[in-house]
């Protein structure tokens, strides 16, 4: 896992995907964290190959809605994601928390409906 400090200083040279925002000991601000997936030019064992290039396009497109908090667009995605990819573990991550994420968020409507009901 590497910073967009790192991600900025490697260019187009390698391929890159979002993770996460992590706090760092002796940082006031959050730091985006991403995955070195591969390398865009090279011999076949380290160059990027079609279906990582596109894993990392769809990726990106669905970290964005989740960083935006919106897991209801991203959920038919992540499935969709998980399916085409099942041995990514960060989407399995992200679809656990987008299932959290859209639970709760259920779970509170009922409930002041609840308190409506009952007045």
């Amino acid at each position: 896992l590497v910073s967009e400090s790192v991600v900025a200083a490697a260019g187009e040279a390698f391929l890159f995907r979002p993770v996460d925002v992590a706090a760092v000991k002796g940082l006031s601000r959050r730091v985006d964290v991403f995955e070195l997936c591969a390398a865009m030019e090279g011999p076949m064992p380290i160059r990027a190959t079609e279906r990582q290039i596109e894993m990392c396009r769809r990726w990106s497109e669905i970290y964005d809605l989740c960083a935006k908090d919106e897991w209801q667009a991203a959920e038919g995605l992540l499935h969709a994601y998980v399916d085409e990819f099942p041995e990514d573990p960060v989407a399995r991550r992200y679809l656990d928390r987008c299932t959290r994420h859209l639970e709760r968020a259920a779970g509170s409507e009922p409930a002041q409906m609840r308190v409506a009901i009952s007045d």
